[in-house]
């Protein structure tokens, strides 16, 4: 059987929707490939997502400060050989890693 392809393009921008990213990476969760400092703590969060950062549950440990300084972040690939579009402004810095733990880490 073929491996199924487990690739987004995650980025991460400093402002609302329509920043320009700052920074980006190639997360690959398929094979060795990819520029994302830290899959194998970014893939497993992924699988049990179905590959969809929306389907992502929050770290109930993490309580975040009430503090408005936007971070917008994108997805964008193929997982298990379906289209993946993801993009989320979340509130802070702090609100984005309890969401998206380690994928938008980099």
């Amino acid at each position: 059987m073929k491996a199924r392809t487990k690739s987004l393009v995650v980025t991460v921008a400093r402002g609302e929707a329509g920043t320009k990213p700052q920074r980006f990476a190639l997360l690959s969760c398929s094979s060795a490939l990819g520029t994302h400092p830290a899959p194998g703590k970014a893939c497993p969060m992924l699988e049990k997502a179905g590959g969809d950062p929306a389907n992502l549950q929050p770290d109930p440990a993490v309580a975040c400060p009430m503090l408005f300084d936007p971070v917008t972040v994108t997805a964008s690939g193929i997982w298990n050989d379906a289209y993946v579009r993801f993009e989320h402004t979340y509130g802070n810095a702090c609100q984005l890693r309890a969401m998206t733990g380690a994928i938008f880490a980099f």
